[in-house]
């Protein structure tokens, strides 16, 4: 099986943005999970689409998507800056913890 690449940028997420719904909800297709729900998956889409770096790869085989990967470069003060001040306070109590 040989698996074609075609690359996405910004200008293209319009495009494929329900490409990428439908890809989803066949990998998801009965799931009653709420983070899986098409509805939510489309919301982070539109997140990553509309920052100016968001870049997709999506494969092909034999003309036909079969999968796909996608992101962008966070900007400062965006996710990471929760997770820092977390792993702060999880270093603090581990101290608190050994003292």
């Amino acid at each position: 099986m040989t698996i074609d690449l075609k690359h996405f940028g910004l200008k293209d997420a319009g495009k494929i943005r329900e490409l990428l719904l439908d890809i989803h909800a066949e990998i998801h297709p009965s799931s009653d999970d709420p983070f899986r729900a098409r509805t939510r998956f489309a919301g982070f889409v539109d997140n990553w689409s509309a920052l100016p770096s968001w870049s997709c790869v999506m494969g092909y085989n034999g003309g036909r998507p079969v999968g796909f990967a996608y992101g962008a470069q966070f900007s400062a003060g965006r996710w990471w800056k929760v997770v820092n001040s977390l792993m702060d306070m999880k270093m603090r109590r581990a101290s608190l913890c050994r003292s």
